[in-house]
């Protein structure tokens, strides 16, 4: 009559653990961890529900009692506990069995549970668990306990054979040790070697992201510097409008034209007095050079006559010098239309806005480059060797390259 399969432990303040629960799986179950983390503690466990024993050093600190439960795939329940001022007691089926002596344990334990050791002549052997420093039983007992183990069995063919076994499986497993653990320096020689690579993708990701940003920064320098090329076309063109405006400012305000009718009369009537002059003129040789007139009884036609004349006389005089002003006069200049200053003004306005965005963008342009350069030399200092070729990178001398290749594209 074999062993019952375990299908549920429980342990509750025993040794390292608080409250674990363990559900072995059909078939092998393997407990892995590091060390110190209660593995051997659930075999320790198991061996005192078992045997009931000695269990005065598995309390956990500073806690009042300590318990193990195992539930059995036939439905049994075993409970083993322990008080820290009390003996050891069993819970079995919901049955308690307690004020027990020194490694005694119920009867119905054996039956319940089927783990106990097997009899021999003169020793138990306990067939059961393996510890750490004798996993398997009989593979490092003396040879006595050995035959006297085989000598009280019906089936010492079977357990010779399974020593056999078990012998062979540590070989194997000894071999296997070794060539898994040839195969760990390998495969560590390896990883140790390829090292490195991931630093070299972690640059290499690193270069692609810089070139990258390098790219868009160059194709913002080339847009930059075309809008530099256009903010000096404007500036160059807000400057000669401001010539022509201070020009302009300088000038007086246009005249405001009068009808030229009475001009064009007085003109006329001025060249028609020049042509009466003229012959009053001619008349008045003539009549200088001839001798005086007889006395005349009257004289008052010519007393009108000679006030006339000194009359046409002044007149004349008066028409010659506005004749002689009118002719030093230059003609008014001919009005032009104000429509285009406007729109140049308005242009220039608009210009000097742009001029004003260009320059907001070439700052902000200028502080990403600054910025984008103190980003190169942070990586250069932070990789002092090449990644590709291994060589030493001179963080000055290329953050010097940099600066050249900025003075050549402003240049440019």
């Amino acid at each position: 009559m074999g062993c019952k399969v375990i299908e549920r432990i429980e342990l509750e303040n025993f040794m390292s653990h608080r409250h674990t629960v363990i559900e072995p799986a059909r078939g092998l179950t393997v407990l892995i961890g590091p060390n110190n983390c209660g593995k051997s503690a659930v075999v320790a466990a198991l061996q005192i529900l078992s045997h009931n024993d000695n269990s005065t050093y598995v309390l956990r600190h500073e806690t009042g009692k300590c318990r193990v439960s195992v539930t059995t795939d036939e439905g049994d329940t075993i409970v083993w506990r322990r008080g820290k001022n009390g003996g050891p007691a069993y819970e079995v089926n919901g049955n308690t069995f307690d004020r027990l002596k020194s490694a005694g344990q119920p009867e119905i334990l054996d039956s319940t549970l089927r783990l106990s050791k097997v009899q021999c002549d003169r020793d138990e052997v306990d067939i059961h668990f393996g510890e750490q420093k004798s996993p398997v039983f009989l593979v490092r007992d003396s040879a006595r306990t050995a035959a006297d183990f085989f000598a009280s069995s019906s089936d010492a063919g079977r357990m010779m054979k399974m020593q056999s076994l078990h012998k062979q499986k540590v070989r194997d497993a000894k071999r296997e040790l070794k060539a898994d653990s040839s195969k760990r320096d390998e495969l560590t020689q390896q990883l140790q070697l390829l090292e490195p690579v991931f630093d070299l993708e972690t640059n290499y990701q690193q270069c692609c992201q810089l070139g990258a940003e390098m790219q868009e920064l160059q194709g913002g320098i080339t847009e930059l510097q075309s809008l530099m090329v256009q903010g000096n076309q404007m500036t160059i063109e807000h400057r000669q409008l401001e010539v022509k405006q201070e020009c302009l400012r300088e000038l007086d305000p246009v005249p405001v034209l009068q009808p030229a009718d009475q001009l064009e009369r007085v003109v006329t009537d001025l060249g028609r007095l020049n042509t009466v002059v003229s012959g009053l003129q001619q008349e008045y040789e003539c009549l200088v050079s001839l001798e005086d007139p007889p006395r005349l009884e009257s004289c008052s036609e010519l007393a009108e006559l000679v006030q006339q004349l000194d009359h046409s006389i002044l007149v004349t005089q008066r028409y010659s010098r506005v004749t002689e002003l009118l002719a030093s006069v230059e003609a008014p200049p001919e009005l032009q239309s104000s429509t285009e200053l406007q729109e140049l003004w308005t242009e220039m306005l608009q210009r000097n806005n742009e001029s004003d965005e260009l320059q907001k963008k070439y700052l902000k342009m200028t502080d990403q480059l600054a910025d984008t350069e103190a980003e190169i030399l942070d990586w250069a200092r932070r990789n002092p060797s090449c990644p590709t070729c291994g060589n030493s990178i001179d963080s000055e001398g290329l953050l010097a390259h940099v600066q050249h290749l900025k003075s050549g594209m402003a240049d440019g």
